[in-house]
């Protein structure tokens, strides 16, 4: 059997069945079209606060999960803690792993994996994961193969400036704390959908043209030429001119 890098077994005290909603609201009503029919998944809880501080842990497992775009690393604690946490590109089984929050650690002993406080990065550095607001968990940055750059640090008002992927730039406080890395799978942006079954697998159902439907579906249906402006299915116009 090949061997991969990613494996599918899963942690079962942290994880737990995910009941899919079909693109509808808390009353049941849809809210998104083309939703439904996909496979069964599980939930997996992700420690985006890294909570364990100065709590050194081994990686023992990467796996791949259904609801993120990016691995997931199954950490050991020393205490005998589990938890998952995204995993960086370059990280593997048997890596040693920290979340250094004391000041004498200095930031040339950093390697990937780590969450540090950002205040303690050089210019130019490269992370993921990273926190808006301290001690509410990684919100930013979080899909695969991404990461923020840090541009410029402000000592007289204690701030951070960072660059997103797209092109943003982001403030935040010296006590935010950031993954060191990038987010792994970084090829997730080539996949290609090679059949209609993957999509289905992943709850995305067919969309249908209006001009294809009849007149009681859609407001085109009906293959009648009209020089009407093009309009959603509920009658409203689609496209304004400019």
């Amino acid at each position: 059997m090949k061997k991969t890098l990613v494996s599918n077994n899963k942690f079962k005290p942290l994880s737990f069945g995910l009941k899919g909603f079909s693109g509808r609201n808390n009353t049941g009503k849809i809210v998104t079209r083309h939703r439904g029919s996909a496979t069964k998944k599980n939930y997996i809880s992700v420690d985006f606060k890294r909570r364990f501080s100065n709590n050194i842990a081994l990686c023992i497992n990467l796996k791949y999960d259904a609801n993120r775009t990016g691995y997931l690393a199954l950490l050991k604690y020393f205490n005998g803690v589990y938890s998952y946490i995204l995993a960086p590109q370059g990280l593997f089984n048997g890596y040693i792993v920290r979340t250094p929050r004391d000041l004498h650690f200095y930031y040339k002993k950093y390697k990937i994996g780590f969450c540090v406080f950002v205040y303690t990065l050089p210019v130019n550095s490269v992370f993921f994961n990273i926190e808006l607001e301290p001690g509410k968990g990684g919100k930013y940055i979080r899909a695969a193969g991404t990461f923020g750059l840090l541009i410029r640090k402000d000592f007289n008002k204690k701030f951070i400036f960072v660059k997103l992927p797209t092109g943003k730039l982001c403030i935040l406080t010296w006590e935010c704390l950031v993954t060191l890395g990038r987010t792994s799978n970084y090829l997730h942006n080539r996949e290609f959908i090679t059949r209609a079954g993957i999509n289905r697998n992943k709850g995305i159902r067919p969309t249908v043209r209006g001009v294809a439907m009849n007149p009681v579906d859609h407001p085109h249906g009906g293959r009648t030429k009209t020089v009407s402006p093009e309009v959603t299915p509920w009658g409203k116009i689609a496209k304004h001119n400019r």
